[in-house]
């Protein structure tokens, strides 16, 4: 029982020296100007085309989706209804594209 115990405690011992490295070497890469995770497919380019091309309701999100070399999924992720789209460089909130209507609210 005591052996196991001691593991423990090495266990969590060295999970610590583990998390603190790898905080420093993200900390390190920051520092480079280095960003981590998956670079974003959706241009604003991309999402202007896609704007375009859904807006002229001449094609189907699947064609635009296949024009684009994209899924249907992110083609409805970045042409939200009601004139809303959220850009790739854009992790936050909604982001307006075009104005709203001036019609007054419900």
């Amino acid at each position: 029982m005591f052996f196991f115990s001691i593991m423990g405690v090495l266990a969590r011992f060295e999970r610590g020296l583990i998390r603190e490295r790898t905080n420093a070497g993200l900390a390190a890469a920051g520092a480079r100007g280095r960003v981590g995770g998956r670079p974003p497919v959706m241009t604003a380019q991309k999402v202007e085309v896609a704007r375009q091309m859904y807006d002229s309701k001449e094609h189907t999100v699947k064609a635009i989706a296949h024009t684009l070399g994209v899924s249907r999924k992110t083609i409805y992720r970045h042409l939200a209804p009601n004139g809303l789209m959220v850009l790739a460089r854009d992790r936050g909130p909604w982001v307006r594209s075009t104005p709203l209507s001036s019609s007054p609210a419900d």
